[in-house]
C-alpha cells in the first residue's frame, strides 16, 4: 500500500508546472481580479487596466530593455537567418534609431509567445475578426497595451513591421483557437508569418501647371489688331501644342498637385 501511494504521489508531482508556470497561474489569476476589481474605474476598458497596472510596475521596478539591434544594414534588402534558438527568424522591424541610420531589430521568441498569449487571453475572436487585415491602425488598439507590459516599445505597423506580423499571427485563427485549449504551449507551435515579395503595378495623376513659350507669325495691317486675334484667339490658332516642334518653344513645369494613387494589380513574386 505504501509503495502505491509514493507511486501517486510522484506521478502527480511530476505533472505539477514548474516553477515559471506556477509563478505565471499565480499572476495570471492576481491580473484577472485586479482587471475585474478596477476596470469600472476606467470606463470597462480591461486594456486601460493593463496599461494602469504597467505603469504601477514601472514606478516599483526597472525596466530591462529585451529589444536587441541584431544587423547594421547600409540599405537595400537585407537577409535574415535565426542567430540561434532564443530568436525569431526574421522577426523584426526597421527604422530610424539614434545616430544608427537603417537598422533590423528582433524580438526574443519567448516573448513573442507571451505577446501572442497575452493578446489571445484578453481580446475576444469576434473583436479580432471584425478588424480585418487592411485596417493597421486599429490593431495597436488590442496590440500596443500588451507590447507596453513586456517592455516593447516603438513597433512599426508597416507591411513588414513587427506589429504586422503579431497581428497575423494573432489573427490566424488556427493560433487562436490552439491557444485558447491549451494545444499550443510554446512559440514553435504558432504558425508565424514569414514576409513575401509583391510587385504592385500601380497608376498615379499629377495635375500640373506649366508655362509654355512660343513664337508664331501672323500676317496683318496693325500690331494692335494682331495683339487682339493673337491673345483672344477665337478660331484656336495659336495653342502651345501647334507650335512644340517651332524654334524657341519651351515648357516649364512650376506647380503640381499629385492625385489619388490606385493600385491596378498585385503580385507575389
Amino acid at each position: 500500500m505504501k509503495n502505491d501511494i509514493r507511486k501517486v504521489l510522484r506521478e502527480y508531482w511530476d505533472d505539477q508546472p514548474d516553477k515559471w508556470g506556477l509563478l505565471e497561474m499565480d499572476v495570471r489569476a492576481l491580473t484577472d481580479k485586479i482587471i475585474e476589481r478596477h476596470k469600472d474605474n476606467w470606463d470597462g476598458d480591461q486594456y486601460a487596466v493593463i496599461d494602469a497596472i504597467q505603469q504601477v510596475f514601472e514606478g516599483m521596478f526597472e525596466k530591462v530593455p529585451i529589444n536587441e539591434v541584431v544587423d547594421n544594414v547600409t540599405g537595400g534588402e537585407e537577409k535574415l537567418t535565426d542567430s540561434g534558438d532564443t530568436l525569431i527568424g526574421s522577426q523584426h522591424y526597421r527604422g530610424w534609431g539614434d545616430n544608427k541610420g537603417y537598422y533590423t531589430e528582433t524580438i526574443n521568441k519567448d516573448i513573442f509567445f507571451k505577446i501572442i498569449k497575452t493578446i489571445v487571453q484578453y481580446t475576444p475572436w469576434e473583436k479580432i475578426k471584425v478588424q480585418g487585415n487592411d485596417e493597421s491602425y486599429r490593431w495597436a488598439e488590442f496590440i500596443d497595451p500588451v507590447l507596453k507590459i513586456f517592455g516593447v516599445k516603438n513597433i512599426n505597423y508597416s507591411p513588414d513591421g513587427l506589429g504586422t506580423r503579431i497581428w497575423f499571427t494573432v489573427s490566424n485563427p488556427e493560433n487562436y483557437e490552439g491557444i485558447k485549449d491549451g494545444t499550443i504551449t510554446n512559440v514553435n507551435q504558432l504558425e508565424i508569418p514569414e514576409r513575401k515579395t509583391f510587385k504592385v503595378y500601380m497608376e498615379q495623376s499629377e495635375k500640373e501647371m506649366i508655362s509654355y513659350r512660343y513664337t508664331v507669325t501672323v500676317v496683318g495691317y496693325d500690331e494692335d489688331a494682331v495683339h487682339s486675334a493673337v491673345e483672344y484667339d477665337e478660331d484656336g490658332e495659336y495653342n502651345w501644342y501647334d507650335y512644340e516642334d517651332s524654334k524657341g518653344f519651351d515648357k516649364e513645369v512650376y506647380d503640381g498637385e499629385s492625385l489619388e494613387k490606385e493600385v491596378i494589380s498585385i503580385k507575389e513574386v
